[in-house]
């Protein structure tokens, strides 16, 4: 029950500390956010005026109870606001499916809430007015709903030109939900908002709670519930059978009470609390939510949020927003994170949480993840997380659409591109039901690493070898048209050097050039990069994102075999070298290719074994040593 205790602790901080400036305030017990349809209009004495499409589609929050919080099954009504199929007494008459016994739920609650002594007015004016069975007729009657030949409700329209403003909510109509208004003073006002009929409702909500068990989470005797809201679609937390059939398990007890007890008061406040984290600044992806906040309520920097995400990149030194070097990254860490703990969120004493949730079947959701930490420990795990996993890598801005190549640490959104491929991704990304293997994998896979990043683990080797598997294949990195990615495959190639330098937690692995490493993989790699650079130069190839050289198309063999393919791909490199015969950049070419066979020892050329995840870091840094060293 912590989870729930941390929730209602940040609903109580909430309400009774300073008003938040959010555009979505946290809602308050009794009450729930809904997106409204379609507004109807009525007078005090009962009358309806008029009725409107909300265009705007926004959310509000409307009175609520636990039962329709909960429903998933039979007709359950909310207090004010509800679909259309719950409040129109007369819309079975419109349809070919019986509604009434919606309406009888939703008349039975609105009723016993106007018989309670401070029911305002304006409430028992939508009462008489409901009481009428008129709410489609209205409808039809000022053009909002139509209907078909058979005097049926429409809920589609052929001709797109003509289309009514109605059909733009792209829901049928019994689906839609109502809201409605009352004329006060010469102006309509929305019952939702009145003061006098949310205090109505929580009095009358709070007198029927009457079954007092002791609460599992706050320790005391409280009214209890045991339909609890869901969290998503028909997912709930916390949910359980309570029938006496046969092969139902209840264990060692003898009924549902005994098993588990929540209070009403603390089930809302931690399911309202839930929801409005999640929607704030959770991670909600493929079907799952990763959410970490602190117990006052402001936003935190969450494990899955990117260094430029985080902190922004508005500065007029391009050197502190796009570090060239592993030493000025550092320094923009450790000075970011001096300026954190300074926050009372950061410091020693402040309470952290992460929670990680998913809805493993339609109507069951659980809690994969869970934990609480010290504020000043949470921003040392995201403080390791960004100085053991970076490499320079290549962004393009959204501003000014430009390549920025700087070191920096990648996205959760990279490190799956470089694990699963980008086709893989945007498969996952259209997966809308979240049924598919890969979709589920990549859940899988997020989950994992956030969780490495808040336990401060090392990244698992499985994640970074697929990774290498998939960098030293560059030819497999094809757009849709089936042209050749470099961009991408260079990508992918940093970001796995990235993930081998946190997994393997290697000092060795350095983002800029070191002329003097021997390691043979390495050795390797700077060949080919060499190689690569040299074909480029020497085609003046303007289309280089899209061709392949030599050393590409040998890539993935040549880490294999790396001995006889490099044989191969010197020899090829030849007539590429002679094009830049008794240029300076043939020296140069020349001078490295020889300057790095020379640092082979013994038998190093001769390797047949094949290559670790260092061949390609010494690519990459060649490459970039060569592609932006000045000139002397």
């Amino acid at each position: 029950m912590s989870w729930i205790q941390a929730l209602c602790e940040t609903y109580d901080n909430y309400f009774d500390g300073k008003p938040l400036s959010d555009a979505h305030p946290l809602v308050s017990v009794g009450f729930i956010v809904k997106q409204l349809d379609i507004c109807i209009r009525i007078l005090p004495d009962g009358t309806f005026h008029s009725a409107s499409i909300l265009v705007e589609r926004s959310k509000y929050p409307v009175p609520s109870s636990p039962a329709a919080e909960g429903r998933t099954g039979p007709p359950l009504a909310y207090p004010l606001c509800d679909e259309l199929r719950y409040v129109a007494g007369d819309l079975s008459a419109y349809s070919k499916i019986d509604y009434s016994p919606y309406y009888a739920a939703y008349d039975k609650q609105l009723s016993d809430w106007c018989e309670a002594r401070d029911a305002p007015p304006e409430l028992i004016a939508l009462r008489f007015y409901l009481k009428k069975n008129t709410v489609i007729a209205d409808l039809v009657g000022c053009g909002l709903l139509f209907l078909n030949e058979e005097g049926k409700v429409q809920n589609t329209w052929k001709d797109r030109k003509t289309k009514p403003v109605f059909f733009t909510l792209k829901k049928p109509a019994e689906k839609c939900i109502v809201d409605f208004s009352v004329l006060r003073e010469n102006t309509f006002i929305p019952l939702r908002d009145m003061r006098e009929v949310k205090e109505s409702w929580l009095k009358y909500l709070l007198s029927g709670l009457s079954d007092q068990q002791l609460c599992y989470s706050s320790g005391r005797l409280e009214p209890a519930i045991y339909n609890h809201a869901k969290i998503e679609g028909n997912a709930k937390l916390i949910s359980a059978k309570d029938d006496l059939r046969d092969f139902q398990f209840k264990g060692r007890f003898t009924s549902a009470e005994q098993a588990y007890s929540v209070s009403y008061m603390a089930s809302s406040k931690a399911h309202n609390t839930l929801r409005w984290l999640r929607d704030r600044q959770g991670f909600n992806k493929y079907g799952s939510s990763f959410i970490a906040w602190s117990t006052t309520c402001r936003i935190i920097i969450a494990p899955q949020d990117g260094v430029d995400d985080s902190w922004g990149v508005e500065d007029e030194d391009e050197e502190k927003i796009y570090p060239q070097t592993e030493q000025a990254y550092s320094k923009k860490i450790a000075s970011a994170m001096s300026g954190f703990r300074s926050v009372p969120e950061y410091r020693k004493g402040s309470r952290i949480i992460m929670l990680g949730m998913e809805a493993a079947t339609p109507g069951r959701m659980s809690i994969n993840f869970y934990q609480e930490l010290d504020g000043s420990e949470y921003l040392e795990r995201l403080n390791s997380w960004y100085t053991r996993c970076l490499w320079r890598l290549t962004r393009r801005r959204s501003s000014d659409n430009r390549l920025y190549e700087y070191v920096t640490t990648p996205t959760l959104q990279e490190l799956g591109e470089a694990v699963f491929g980008f086709s893989s991704i945007r498969m996952a990304d259209a997966d809308k039901r979240n049924e598919k293997s890969i979709t589920k994998q990549i859940k899988s896979f997020n989950m994992d690493i956030l969780s490495c990043i808040a336990n401060g683990r090392l990244v698992p080797q499985t994640f970074a070898r697929s990774a290498f598997r998939r960098s030293c294949r560059p030819e497999s990195f094809t757009n849709q048209s089936g042209k050749w990615q470099r961009e991408n495959w260079l990508k992918c190639l940093a970001v796995t050097c990235a993930m081998e330098r946190s997994a393997n937690e290697m000092e060795e692995y350095k983002v800029s050039l070191n002329p003097n490493e021997t390691d043979v993989s390495y050795l390797f790699g700077r060949l080919m990069a060499v190689a690569d650079c040299a074909e480029i130069k020497a085609m003046a190839e303007s289309d280089s994102q899209h061709r392949q050289t030599n050393a590409i198309r040998y890539f993935s063999a040549a880490q294999q075999r790396p001995a006889v393919t490099w044989a191969v791909v010197e020899s090829k490199l030849q007539p590429y070298l002679a094009k830049l015969r008794n240029t300076s950049l043939e020296r140069k070419f020349r001078a490295l290719l020889d300057e790095i066979q020379n640092r082979f020892e013994d038998e190093g050329m001769s390797r047949t074994e094949a290559l670790t995840p260092r061949f390609l870091e010494g690519y990459h840094c060649q490459r970039y040593d060569i592609l932006n060293k000045k000139e002397r």
